[in-house]
């Protein structure tokens, strides 16, 4: 009798170990079928993007397509004051730097700093720009 009651209690842990067993396997099948649909949906997406930006490739082509005036590039009027004009913009670069904080640029590095009523923004210890 005792003997049967251990059999009992054993295959009732079985079946429920079955049951848990089948309860994990659907749950697993139900989060890949969702994966699935949601890789399918990011395809798309990505497919739609890759989309809109040829779109937008081709509108910026025709926009610039429809200038009709010629225009000209801060650097090519520099270069027009320097080698038409004569003007020495070495004299300009002196007076940069002279003005500017050399030993905290050295020490923080790249970033924007005070220049008078001005900013400079410095990259690789180069100034790049001020406004």
């Amino acid at each position: 009798m005792f003997l049967e009651f251990n059999e009992n209690i054993l295959q009732g842990g079985v079946k429920m170990n079955e049951y848990k067993l089948n309860q994990l396997l659907k749950e697993k099948q139900d989060a890949e079928e969702y994966k699935s649909s949601a890789v399918a949906d990011q395809n798309e997406s990505q497919e739609r993007i890759k989309n809109a930006n040829k779109i937008i490739k081709q509108v910026n082509k025709e926009i610039e397509s429809m200038k009709t005036e010629i225009t000209v590039s801060d650097h090519s009027v520099l270069r027009y004051m320097e080698r038409i004009l004569g003007i020495d913009t070495e004299v300009y670069k002196k007076d940069m730097l002279s003005k500017i904080n050399k030993s905290i640029i050295n020490t923080i590095g790249d970033g924007e700093y005070p220049f008078g009523d001005h900013s400079v923004i410095v990259k690789n210890k180069t100034i790049v720009t001020i406004y």
